[in-house]
């Protein structure tokens, strides 16, 4: 762009295709660098399905307009495995939708002062997620409060799932672990310290299973979801009361209490009650003591996900 010089203005356009309709793009209207003039965000969602809008920030709305309106979509439906020819079938369906466009103008760069977890609980943005979707006949509510979402978390293949399986192929290992033990804790630290020295974590945010507990245990090595959610399925097969807790780390930004919005969870630990103690787990750190957590693991709200007493529990830092 040989014309370009200083104050020049480029606009330039992008399309983003993604199969998964759950979760809108969000968007951010501040800067931390450099105000902004004018900031837009607008969107068109057919009437079959309903997203959850999330404000953050302290700055109001230039624009703030809903209206109606109706679009065509090609839809091309899948292929049904119980017919002998595999045919697939391309759709056009006209279908009514809402429409809302946000607009912030003149808005400053977020200024960064000393001690914030991270500039990003407080810059101003929106974030979407699906509520619920209607096929013309049955709504079908998704996730509108934590129980919901902990009734879906618990039956994920790359999460939940694996928890609730009898992970037999376990108990060689866990016997060798814990042999020298004689009581229960020592038993639980045993395990503890044994997948910590043993293990390398290889993703530090990513809370959910990247593949299966016994490649995690023959590869010794998987990320945060991978290695702490073995951790739980150990203590479970050794009866312990284990449970998994989805967090938000300091620099990720603030976890919402009321309303689970899952894009914001993005670390796991274990919860071990034992005796009438509660220990929560990480075996991501090495050089983390057993019942202790990373600085960044501090950062207000967590989800405990149990079929028997999930709850909410607030890391605060003293």
């Amino acid at each position: 762009m040989p014309s370009v010089r200083e104050g020049s203005i480029i606009e330039y356009s992008y399309r983003i295709t993604s199969n998964s309709y759950f979760r809108l793009p969000s968007w951010e209207f501040q800067s931390f660098e450099y105000p902004c003039r004018w900031s837009e965000y607008e969107v068109e969602i057919p009437e079959t399905y309903s997203y959850t809008v999330v404000r953050q920030g302290i700055h109001d709305y230039f624009i703030n307009k809903g209206s109606e309106g109706r679009q065509t979509y090609h839809v091309k439906s899948p292929v049904d495995s119980r017919t002998p020819v595999d045919i697939s079938q391309d759709l056009t369906v006209g279908a009514n939708t809402v429409k809302h466009r946000w607009v912030m103008k003149d808005v400053p760069p977020l200024h960064i002062e000393s001690y914030l977890t991270t500039p990003r609980n407080y810059i101003d943005k929106i974030e979407f997620q699906l509520m619920r979707t209607y096929n013309g006949e049955d709504t079908r509510e998704l996730m509108r409060n934590w129980k919901q979402a902990t009734e879906e978390l618990l039956s994920k293949d790359d999460f939940g799932g694996p928890l609730t399986e009898e992970n037999e192929w376990l108990n060689e290992t866990l016997d060798k672990i814990t042999a020298g033990s004689n009581d229960r804790l020592g038993q639980a630290k045993a395990i503890y310290y044994y997948l910590q020295e043993h293990f390398t974590c290889t993703n530090h945010y990513d809370p959910y299973l990247t593949t299966n507990l016994r490649d995690v245990m023959k590869k010794n090595r998987g990320t945060v979801g991978d290695l702490n959610l073995l951790l739980v399925a150990m203590l479970r097969q050794k009866g312990f009361t284990a449970d998994p807790v989805l967090l938000s780390t300091r620099e990720h930004g603030f976890n919402l209490a009321k309303y689970p919005i899952l894009d914001r969870l993005n670390y796991v630990i274990g919860r071990l009650s034992l005796a009438g103690t509660v220990y929560y787990l990480d075996i991501a750190h090495p050089q983390l003591g057993f019942g202790q957590l990373a600085g960044n693991c501090y950062n207000g709200h967590a989800r405990i996900i149990s079929n028997s007493d999930s709850g909410s529990v607030f890391f605060v830092s003293v």
